[in-house]
C-alpha cells in the first residue's frame, strides 16, 4: 500500500501573508514619512525663498557686509533744554536717524513699506509708507547736520532740526535715469521714545537749495603712469599687507621707467570698516608722501571693488569718501581722482539709470567734501568716456580694444570732451605664451605695447597695467577662470624675478618721448 502524500499545512502561507502585511505597512511608513520629510524641507526652502524675496527684516534686505556709520553731526543747543541729553539718548537717537534712513532708502528700492514701523511712527510712517508705492521713485539722505531744539523733561520727545544732503531720483521701466537732483534740505524732524525704542514720528522739510556750482580745477599738463600694485600683494591683498619699504622700492622702479605718475586703488570696504580704516588712511599718507618725494604725481581710484549699488548703502559710501578725501587734499601729490574703476561694466548688471545716479551722487558729495581736487571716472570704454563730462576735470577711459584704431578712438573722445584733458588711464598687453608665441611672448607685449603708444601720443595721459607681473592674481577680482588668471599674471613689465622684460625698455622709451616732445612743443 502506497502511503498518500501528506497535504502542506496552511501556516506557512498564512505567517507569509503576515509577514508580507507588516512589509507592506513597514514600506508604507517609511514612505510615508519620506513625503513628510520631503513636504517639510520644500516648505522650509519656500519659506526661506519668500524671506528672500519679501525682505521683511531691513538686515535681510540689505547687503551682509555693511554695518551702517552714523550719517549724521550733532551741534549744540543754542539754548537750554527742558532735559539735558546725555551721551546715552543722543547714541540711541544717533543710530535711530541712522537705520532709519537707510531703511527708508531700501524700502523705496525695494517696494516693500514693512520694514518701516521699526523706525518710523504717526504722519512720518504714513508717508514713509506710501513713498515706497511709487514706481521708480528713490530718496537717500546721505548725511545730516543736526541740532536739538526740544527734550521733553520726560525724556519722551526730541527735536531737531538741520540740513540733510538728500538725493531724489526716478527710473523708468527700462532703467534709465529719468530724473535726478540733490540738495540741501532744510528739515524739523520729531521723535517719540516709545516703549521699545525711539521712532521718526514727523519730519517736515521747511527748504531745499540746490547745491553751489563748483568751478573746474585744473590738472597737470602731462602725465606717463603706472597703474600699481606690489607683486604679491595685488588687489585685495595690497592694503592688509601694506609694506613701506617695498613701496619706496617699487616707486624708484616706476621713477626709473621715466614715469611720472603712479594710479593707486583705495578698496571700498578697508577703508569703511572701523577696525581697518584708520591704519588704511595712516598707510595712505605715507604713500602719498612717498610719492611726492620722487616727484610722482598719484591718481587714487576710489571704491576698487565695489560692484554693488544698493541704495540702502549710498550713506556709507559717502562716509567712505568723507574719511579718504581729506587726506587726498591735504597732499599735493595727488593729481586728481578717479572716482569708479570701470562703472560701465556695472550697467547691465546695476541697470544704467542706477549707476549713473550713484555716481552724480558720489561726485556731488565729492565736490562738497574735497572741492580743490579735481575728478574723473575711469570707463572701461572709449563709447562711455564722455559720460558725465560735464561734472568732470578729466575725461578717462581704458583702451584695450584693437591697437589699430586706438588712434580714432582718441580723436573721437578728445571731439566730445568739450575742452577737458583726455586720459587713457589703463592700457596693457600680456606676455602670456601657450604655445609658439600664441597669445603673445614678452618680445610680442613689448612690441604691442609701444604701437599702442606710440598712437596715444596726443592724449594729455597714459598709465600702463602693470609694473609686476602677478604670481597670484586676486580671484575676487578676476574671477576663477584659469585662462584670465594666466593672462592677468603676466601683464607686468617686471617678471616675478624683478627682471626688466623687453615691455619695460618699450615703455621706458614711449614714455621719455611722450613727456619730453610735449615740453619741445611748448617752448
Amino acid at each position: 500500500m502506497i502511503t498518500p502524500l501528506l497535504r502542506q499545512s496552511p501556516r506557512p502561507q498564512a505567517k507569509r501573508a503576515k509577514w508580507a502585511l507588516r512589509y507592506a505597512a513597514a514600506l508604507l511608513g517609511v514612505l510615508v514619512i519620506g513625503v513628510s520629510l520631503i513636504l517639510e524641507v520644500s516648505a522650509a526652502l519656500s519659506r526661506a525663498t519668500e524671506r528672500d524675496v519679501t525682505y521683511r527684516y531691513i538686515d535681510e534686505a540689505l547687503p551682509a557686509l555693511d554695518s551702517a556709520p552714523s550719517i549724521n553731526q550733532w551741534q549744540m543747543p543754542l539754548a537750554p533744554l527742558n532735559r539735558p541729553l546725555g551721551q546715552g539718548d543722543l547714541a540711541r537717537v544717533d543710530q535711530t536717524l541712522t537705520d532709519a534712513w537707510r531703511a527708508h532708502a531700501g524700502a523705496m528700492s525695494s517696494g516693500r513699506g514693512d520694514v518701516l514701523a521699526d523706525y518710523f511712527s504717526g504722519v512720518a510712517l504714513e508717508r514713509a509708507t506710501q513713498a515706497t508705492t511709487v514706481t521708480g521713485a528713490h530718496m537717500v539722505v546721505l548725511s545730516q547736520d543736526l541740532r536739538p531744539i526740544y527734550f521733553h523733561s520726560d525724556a519722551s520727545v526730541l527735536q531737531l532740526t538741520g540740513t540733510a544732503l538728500t538725493v531724489r531720483f526716478r527710473l523708468t521701466e527700462a532703467g534709465d535715469l529719468d530724473l535726478f537732483q540733490i540738495a540741501q534740505d532744510g528739515n524739523l524732524t520729531t521723535l517719540l521714545n516709545e516703549t521699545d525704542g525711539w521712532r521718526i514720528f514727523s519730519h517736515e522739510r521747511r527748504s531745499s537749495s540746490a547745491l553751489p556750482p563748483r568751478a573746474p580745477v585744473a590738472v597737470p599738463e602731462r602725465l606717463a603712469g603706472i597703474n600699481y600694485y606690489p607683486a604679491e600683494t595685488p588687489w585685495s591683498a595690497f592694503w592688509p599687507a601694506f609694506d613701506l619699504d617695498l613701496i619706496r622700492s617699487d616707486f624708484d622702479l616706476i621713477s626709473d621707467l621715466e614715469a611720472n605718475a603712479v594710479r593707486i586703488f583705495l578698496p571700498r570696504a578697508t577703508f569703511l570698516d572701523d577696525e581697518t580704516a584708520s591704519t588704511a588712511l595712516s598707510d595712505l599718507a605715507a604713500l602719498l608722501d612717498e610719492a611726492e618725494s620722487r616727484g610722482l604725481a598719484v591718481i587714487p581710484t576710489l571704491f576698487d571693488m565695489r560692484g554693488d549699488y544698493g541704495v540702502a548703502t549710498w550713506a556709507n559710501d559717502a562716509t567712505y569718501l568723507s574719511r579718504v578725501l581729506p587726506v587726498l587734499a591735504a597732499s599735493s601729490a595727488v593729481a586728481y581722482v578717479d572716482l569708479k574703476n570701470e562703472p560701465d561694466l556695472d550697467f547691465a548688471g546695476q541697470g544704467h539709470g542706477l549707476v549713473e545716479a550713484w555716481a552724480r551722487s558720489m561726485l556731488a558729495v565729492a565736490h562738497q567734501i574735497a572741492p580743490e581736487l579735481a575728478y574723473t571716472i575711469g570707463w572701461s570704454a572709449s563709447e562711455a568716456a564722455t559720460l558725465l563730462a560735464d561734472r568732470l576735470d578729466v575725461v578717462s577711459y581704458h583702451d584695450y580694444a584693437d591697437p589699430e584704431d586706438s588712434a580714432a578712438r582718441l580723436a573721437a573722445v578728445q571731439a566730445s570732451a568739450d575742452g577737458r584733458p583726455v586720459h587713457i588711464t589703463e592700457i596693457g598687453e600680456t606676455a602670456y605664451t601657450l604655445a609658439l608665441g600664441f597669445p603673445a611672448s614678452p618680445q610680442a607685449q613689448a612690441d604691442r605695447l609701444s604701437a599702442r603708444l606710440s598712437v596715444l601720443s596726443d592724449a594729455e595721459g597714459v598709465f600702463v597695467w602693470t609694473l609686476h607681473d602677478f604670481p597670484a592674481p586676486d580671484s575676487s577680482a578676476i574671477g576663477h577662470s584659469p585662462w584670465v588668471r594666466r593672462l592677468q599674471a603676466q601683464f607686468g613689465l617686471f617678471a616675478p624675478d624683478g627682471a626688466l622684460k623687453p615691455a619695460a625698455r618699450a615703455v621706458q622709451s614711449a614714455f621719455l618721448e611722450h613727456l619730453t616732445s610735449h615740453e619741445g612743443a611748448s617752448q
